[in-house]
This record gives structure tokens, C-alpha cells and sequence, in this order.
């Protein structure tokens, strides 16, 4: 039986911000009523995205961009439209997006995982670089460059990106098993067991991990 080398990145989804509308006149005037309502429309889609249904997701976002088209919003139907796999559409929102606020991460790295998908690996790196230095904690910016990386056989770099995630994230289970596999490609099983039990500690049922233990014991 040999070990299992798949390599898992790391996604990352927007939490829901619910912007204030004060003052009566505010919550009257159609900018606050169209705020509330695209609020609305936004919610329903990151329900739908959760469920898995990206298409009623992507009418619901796009009915929130035509009442307040906020960058957020382009950030949530580019992920709606990646899951869905449509790579075009995805990418048109998130560099909508980053033409809207290039001083936030999300944008680029959203951006990079379709890089990453589609196997444009040094546009993916770069934009994962670019995400880092807007956002140096951002511990999923690190893991998928390290993927990146990965892809391309350049192990003296993945390595270094995934022990920073896991110095921001100790926690971070694909940084510890992606480690583990860079350690095993490498040659260095024992390493490369050590982390894979460091991943168990955090999640006993993680098949890829229980199953490459298995392999090296």
C-alpha cells in the first residue's frame, strides 16, 4: 500500500458584515433601504452556498450587487461561481473586486485559488504572495502557496509556508498534513510521521493522515 499524496489547499470564505444604518432619515432614505435589502439577498446566497447550490447562490448575489454593489459582493458570487466552476466569472469578480479595494487580501487570494485550480501556478503564487503582504496572519494564504509550491516540486519553499501557518494556526490540520507529505516526497518519514500524529491530535478520524500513518508504521 502506498501513501496517499494528495495535496489539500486551504479556502476561505468572507464572514457576513452587517454594516449599521443609523439615524431615522437613514433607515428611510433609499440607500439604507437598498443596503437593508441587499443584506438580505447576501444571506440567502451564503445559504444556498453552503448547501451547495451555486447557481441560486449566484442569482441571489447578483441581486445584491444590482441594490449595493459592494466588494464584498463580487468576493461572495466569484466563490459561488469557482465552486460551480466557472473559472471565467470567477475571475471577472475577483478582479472586479481587487479594482474595488487592492489593499485587501481577499480579492488576491480568491483570485489564487482559481490560478490554482486551473494549474497557472506562478500567477497563483504571486497572488498568494501579494494576499500575505496585505495580510501577513493570514494563515490560508500561506498553505496554498505552499501548495502551489508543492505542485511545482519546489519543496524548499512549501516547506517554510506551511510551519508559518502553523505558527499563526497551530490548529491548522492541512498545514500539518501537507508538511507531513513534503517530509515524505523528501525522504524523511520520520518527520513526516511526526506531523501526521500532530494532525491526529486535532482530528483522530482524518483519513488521509490515519491512512499514511498506517503506511509508514
Amino acid at each position: 500500500m502506498k501513501i496517499k499524496t494528495k495535496v489539500l489547499s486551504a479556502m476561505l470564505l468572507l464572514s457576513v458584515l452587517h454594516l449599521p444604518v443609523s439615524g431615522q432619515e437613514g433607515r428611510q432614505s433609499v440607500l439604507a433601504q437598498n443596503r437593508e435589502a441587499s443584506y438580505d439577498k447576501m444571506e440567502r446566497g451564503l445559504s444556498y452556498f453552503q448547501q451547495g447550490l451555486y447557481s441560486r447562490a449566484v442569482a441571489e448575489y447578483s441581486d445584491a450587487i444590482k441594490l449595493d454593489p459592494r466588494y464584498e459582493l463580487y468576493i461572495y458570487r466569484g466563490q459561488a461561481y469557482r465552486a460551480d466552476k466557472q473559472y471565467d466569472l470567477a475571475m471577472a469578480d475577483f478582479n472586479t473586486a481587487i479594482q474595488d479595494d487592492a489593499n485587501s487580501n481577499q480579492g488576491f487570494f480568491n483570485r489564487a485559488l482559481v490560478y490554482l485550480e486551473e494549474g497557472m501556478l506562478p500567477d497563483a503564487i504571486a497572488d498568494f504572495t501579494e494576499a500575505i503582504r496585505l495580510n501577513p496572519a493570514d494563515a490560508s494564504a500561506y498553505v496554498n502557496r505552499g501548495v502551489s509550491n508543492m505542485q511545482r516540486q519546489q519543496y524548499n519553499l512549501a516547506l517554510p509556508d506551511f510551519t508559518m501557518a502553523l505558527q499563526i494556526r497551530p490548529d491548522f490540520i492541512e498545514a500539518w498534513y501537507n508538511r507531513g507529505l513534503v517530509y515524505h516526497l523528501i525522504g524523511d518519514d520520520a518527520k513526516a510521521k511526526l506531523d501526521w500524529e500532530a494532525g491526529l491530535k486535532i482530528d483522530p478520524n482524518y483519513t488521509l493522515i490515519k491512512d499514511n500513518i498506517g503506511v509508514l508504521n
